[in-house]
């Protein structure tokens, strides 16, 4: 059964095939598909996205497309009156729009090519911002919110657990470590959907180069050191997963970074509170039980990469009488 009129909106800064792919997937539900092209001129005019996609579903009676005056994210956007659901594949218009609108969750459509972000990086190549070899010299950082995106779910009384430690203190102690390029939130899951959730328009952040090599990413915290068959991850993946919204399950990824995660600490007040969002989207359905569990197999491989760091002790110092004992036979033939 059809439904009546549905309005999908986008930027689609370029319009791709993964943009086409999902408007086909979702064009016979509807008696009447408007595709909404929001304001944002980063590599085209809104009116060539316009022609592009009009002469590309130009063969399908059911299907319009028309260019959104205003900003959704400001709440300026000029939407059509008579639509039934909005439909997105990005949650923060969804949560937006959904004071005001029926809105409806569309799953990108994943493959190589099928993101605009990495069109765009692709496009814009020399122009991309690199902090290569600076990461002694990082700084902190305030970030829009909306700019950030989340690479793994969280676990719900964890984020309870920092709601209450962060407005106790009324300060964030830490930044984000966040990737330069794609603006994929490596480190702070749970602070940043605290700060997304509470209707923070800022949150501090680091920015790093993910392409360094100096940063990389496993599945342990032993990794760190040792590299074994579970050693799986990969950048692309991470990339990919953000890019798409297909988010991790809560620690899943251990990234390692060529510096301390020293504390900067900033008041709340500074981060600009508005209103609060919906964050259903980045929590994990686990139970109290399950999340202590995971807490303690979390300790459990702290426990390992300690082991780890102790024979690497072991190693050094055992390496350290060895030095001294030849450096003794040596000033005793100086002496004699």
């Amino acid at each position: 059964m059809t439904k009546g009129t549905g309005l999908f909106l986008g930027k689609f800064q370029p319009p791709h095939l993964g943009h086409i792919r999902t408007i086909l997937n979702i064009k016979n539900e509807y008696n009447r598909l408007i595709i909404g092209i929001t304001e944002d001129e980063k590599i085209l005019k809104n009116h060539e996205i316009q022609d592009i996609l009009m002469d590309i579903f130009k063969d399908f009676k059911n299907i319009e497309v028309i260019v959104v005056k205003g900003i959704v994210e400001q709440g300026t956007a000029e939407l059509p009156r008579d639509i039934d659901v909005i439909l997105s594949g990005n949650h923060k218009v969804l949560d937006r729009l959904s004071s005001k609108y029926e809105t409806e969750f569309v799953a990108r459509t994943e493959g190589i090519g099928y993101s605009a972000t990495e069109i765009r990086n692709s496009m814009l190549g020399s122009k991309m911002i690199s902090l290569k070899n600076a990461n002694t010299n990082l700084k902190m950082e305030l970030i829009k919110m909306t700019s950030l995106k989340p690479l793994e779910l969280v676990l719900p009384s964890h984020l309870n657990n920092i709601k209450e430690m962060i407005e106790r203190d009324e300060i964030v102690k830490k930044p984000l470590i966040v990737d330069i390029k794609d603006m994929i939130i490596l480190d702070g899951s749970h602070r940043y959907a605290y700060l997304y959730g509470e209707g923070y328009e800022y949150a501090p952040v680091v920015l790093v180069d993910y392409d360094d090599e100096a940063i990389f990413v496993g599945k342990h915290l032993k990794h760190r050191f040792l590299k074994d068959e579970n050693f799986t991850i990969s950048k692309v993946e991470v990339r990919q997963r953000a890019i798409h919204e297909n988010l991790y399950t809560p620690r899943t990824t251990r990234h390692f970074f060529p510096f301390r995660k020293e504390s900067y600490p900033i008041a709340l007040d500074e981060l600009k509170k508005g209103k609060n969002r919906d964050i259903s989207h980045l929590l994990e359905e686990i139970t109290l039980l399950d999340e202590i569990n995971l807490d303690r197999g979390y300790i459990n491989e702290i426990d390992e990469e300690i082991l780890v760091i102790q024979e690497y002790l072991k190693e050094q110092h055992e390496t350290k009488k060895y030095l001294q004992s030849q450096i003794a036979m040596m000033e005793s033939h100086v002496n004699k």
